[in-house]
């Protein structure tokens, strides 16, 4: 099981994602910016059910932010509301899933494993940019005030036949149990996170940028809810319970819990004589690489781009906003792959 909660980081617009100059004196910016990826189904049905044919795979991912950056000679203060989560299966889960949602009858018997991370959290943070000919380097530190969380493990097996027949154990930690409907009282729980991005010019075509996104974090739950036991559903051949024929059998305690998410890195190459751009994105099982053209057009940058999650974008810079949207559907509830950036900022 892979048990994390908050994560943090901090970074308002960061240079390598808005590719203009910083400002010499102050800034003030606004950004939304999410990244998701949904392989079994498109990310409608992953959020409201599955009501399609599911592709055989093994992850679906999202992490969304909003915040709002304040920057003044180097220092960077801010807010952000962040939602965040990474599913990770094995294709026979999906499988078993999808005859569930459709009342299929199972087909074979199959294994069934499920890790689940997901959260919700405010968050304050601050930084400093450290600059100097031609590099610079900003280490933030942010503080969660987590909200909604579920993080567990799901292990056993579906036997072959008519109706939902199956056998596995719990272990997670929530703050409300979405299978059993309990929602137990709970303590304070916080999210520490330190990020840090940076870039380098090594002449004046080519320029590269990173950003490490919660490099270090942890997250602190207080008396929290934390179930483990044994699921039998329906008529099972082989039970992977210790009390065989029980319908639900475990324990529920109230224990202070520490955990932490992956780090997220992302990577950047331009070459400015041609406006080529190269970004990369890896978390957890996730991977993205998109390759961008741009054209300056009049006082605007506009410019395409094409990924290795057969995504198509486009995006537009101005003086004061930036939006980027890249989807590898132009159907909106067939979408499985999307990024989509939008940005506000004002300088003096």
């Amino acid at each position: 099981m892979r048990a994390p909660w908050v994560a943090g980081c901090v970074i308002g617009l960061l240079p390598f994602l808005v590719h203009a100059q910083l400002p010499s004196e102050g800034r003030v910016s606004a950004r939304l910016n999410i990244e998701a990826s949904s392989e079994p189904v498109p990310i409608d049905q992953m959020i409201n059910g599955w009501e399609s044919n599911a592709r055989s795979s093994d992850f679906a991912f999202a992490d969304g932010t909003a915040s709002l950056t304040a920057e003044y000679q180097g220092w960077l203060l801010g807010a952000e509301r962040r939602y965040y989560y990474l599913y990770e299966f094995t294709p026979d889960t999906v499988s078993w899933y999808e005859e569930v949602e459709q009342g299929s009858e199972n087909s074979t018997d199959k294994n069934i494993d499920l890790d689940v991370s997901s959260f919700d959290a405010r968050g304050v943070f601050a930084g400093y940019r450290f600059s100097g000919n031609g590099w610079s380097l900003t280490p933030s530190f942010t503080l969660y005030k987590l909200g909604h969380y579920q993080f567990g493990e799901l292990s056993g097996r579906s036997s072959e036949g008519e109706g939902t027949n199956a056998s596995a154990f719990l272990d997670y930690y929530f703050d409300e149990d979405k299978i059993l409907a309990y929602e137990a009282e709970e303590g304070e729980r916080f999210g520490y996170s330190l990020s840090v991005a940076g870039t380098r010019s090594f002449n004046d075509d080519w320029t590269a940028s990173f950003e490490l996104r919660d490099l270090w974090n942890r997250l602190e739950f207080f008396t929290a809810s934390h179930r483990t036991g044994c699921i039998n559903v329906g008529t099972v051949e082989t039970s992977v319970c210790e009390q065989e024929g029980a319908s639900v059998s475990g324990k529920d305690v109230l224990e202070d819990y520490i955990t932490r998410i992956p780090v997220t890195v992302r990577g950047s190459l331009s070459y400015e004589p041609y406006r080529m751009h190269g970004d990369l994105i890896m978390h957890g099982p996730y991977r993205n690489l998109t390759l961008r053209k741009d054209w300056l057009v009049g006082s605007f940058v506009s410019g395409v781009s094409v990924s290795s999650a057969n995504q198509l974008g486009v995006y537009l810079t101005g003086e004061w906003f930036r939006i980027r949207y890249a989807a590898d559907d132009l159907r909106l509830n067939y979408v499985r792959d999307a990024q989509l950036e939008a940005s506000l900022f004002y300088q003096w």
